[in-house]
């Protein structure tokens, strides 16, 4: 086993193995993943779950504890992610009950089948992304967000509080802009490249040799149309739930919603308040057949 992991408390599953430096965001993965079947989400027993963006398999544990006899198929693109998953897989007691398939790759469409390179992230490592523009983007908003917030406290202090707070909004949103906050902020995040092995879903269930898909569950980072598109017309109606998770690029939540239905989905988009916090574009979308 890798020296690079470690055994750190998530709640509500107890230790996990996770990437070391990683532990703190990945700490707040059990109450995240609780959303997704806030949204109305059902699992039944002897379900298939495809779990994309599988990180260190969280979400996994907590569809383990809603259903039992579960199959569940993880992708995640990330070496030292996936080490942490494989881990996790071997030695957690929820996880141990399942049957399981485990692939390093990413998920992609057909026309993008082949190799890609990642940016992985050791101190945020579920920001990991393949679309590092996207995610500088996202570091300025929530840099934005937390200079703002910043402002409203001090400026409780009258004239001087006020004059602080405008310096202080000013410095926390530049420090990830330009190549000097990007060289910096990319420093602290510990940012290193990986290079992965990328499929398409149809791909991924012919692997793990199952024949339907009753939730599909996607965690991209900025990859979420790029899945979906590359679900063939003949595995679609084999799906019978989604849940994703994404960022409202460019109208991407209309995009997502507006796919989902064309292929027979009852689609709830909504957003949530972790994303409000953090000043960020986050959705989640909830798409079920209508004979559900």
């Amino acid at each position: 086993m890798s020296d690079k992991l470690v055994r750190s408390v998530v709640s509500p599953f107890g230790e996990v193995w996770v990437p070391k430096r990683g532990e703190a965001q990945v700490a707040h993965l059990g109450s995240e993943v609780a959303e997704y079947f806030g949204g109305g989400i059902a699992l039944r027993r002897g379900d298939v779950v495809l779990d994309i963006g599988a990180n260190v398999g969280v979400f996994a544990m907590h569809a383990a504890t809603v259903a039992d006899d579960l199959t569940i198929v993880c992708a995640e693109p990330i070496p030292l992610i996936f080490e942490a998953l494989e881990r996790n897989f071997a030695t957690h007691g929820a996880l141990r009950k399942t049957r399981h398939e485990l692939v390093r790759a990413g998920i992609t469409e057909e026309r993008e089948v082949g190799e890609m390179e990642f940016t992985y992230f050791e101190r945020l490592p579920c920001d990991s992304t393949r679309h590092m523009d996207e995610k500088r983007r996202q570091f300025e908003r929530f840099f934005a967000a937390l200079g703002s917030r910043a402002r409203t406290v001090l400026s409780k202090g009258g004239l001087p509080g006020r004059i602080a707070g405008a310096g202080m909004e000013r410095a926390i949103a530049s420090l990830p802009k330009g190549p000097i906050g990007q060289w910096a902020s990319d420093r602290a995040l510990g940012a290193t490249l990986a290079r992965a092995p990328m499929i398409t879903v149809d791909t991924l269930v012919s692997k793990a040799r199952v024949d339907r898909v009753d939730l599909l569950k996607i965690d991209v980072e900025g990859a979420e149309v790029d899945v979906l598109r590359g679900v063939s017309d003949v595995l679609w109606p084999r799906v019978r739930q989604v849940a994703l998770e994404g960022h409202d690029e460019n109208g991407r939540a209309r995009e997502v919603k507006h796919l989902l239905e064309s292929k027979g989905f009852t689609v709830d988009v909504s957003t949530p308040e972790i994303g409000k916090e953090r000043g960020l574009d986050n959705f989640l979308a909830f798409a079920r057949r209508s004979y559900d």
